[in-house]
């Protein structure tokens, strides 16, 4: 005969739905006159399971001398995407890089929070999928010289969620 064992009282136990996720944001070249830094930010709930970050190039970036997009949080501003270049030999109209499968599907333009085809998983400056805290993703395209007349990228995360953990997306664009 079996004997019950009760589970430990420490293991959080989320009783209700839980959700997989896309939460996205879009950046487009008429949202600023001229060159600036343009930025899409995600809140992510706290206990959220982080399960893909990611960037589509709909339309290229024709801003005068560059337009690069990073993508990353409080801690590192680029953990997830490093530099890269929207206007022309790094990220095309119609490619996409998504970090959730590691460094071969992203063609190498990952941040700290991926290496080797594994996200970091733990607290503070390490923490690539999970914190017990809320926080917020954010992308930021940085455009230099003239205006450009065009220019699209989606940015998004997907995540795993528990019952009223509902995302925020917000996006801002400051000329420089």
């Amino acid at each position: 005969m079996a004997t019950y064992v009760a589970p430990n009282a420490d293991v959080p136990v989320w009783n209700g739905a839980s959700h997989a996720r896309w939460s996205w944001g879009r950046m487009l070249y008429s949202n600023g006159a001229a060159a600036g830094v343009h930025t899409v930010a995600i809140y992510l709930p706290a206990y959220a399971i982080l399960l893909d970050v990611g960037i589509i190039g709909v339309a290229l970036w024709n801003q005068g001398t560059s337009a690069s997009l990073i993508a990353g949080d409080a801690d590192d501003d680029n953990g997830f995407i490093v530099a890269t270049d929207m206007k022309a030999t790094e990220l095309l109209a119609g490619e996409a890089v998504f970090v959730g499968a590691g460094t071969a599907m992203a063609g190498g333009r990952i941040g700290a929070y991926v290496a080797n085809s594994q996200w970091a998983v733990g607290g503070g400056t390490t923490s690539g999928i999970y914190r017990t805290t809320a926080r917020v993703v954010t992308f930021t395209l940085t455009t230099v010289g003239t205006a450009a007349t065009t220019g699209e990228t989606l940015c998004g995360i997907k995540y795993l969620a528990f019952s009223g953990s509902e995302p925020v997306v917000a996006g801002s664009y400051a000329a420089t």
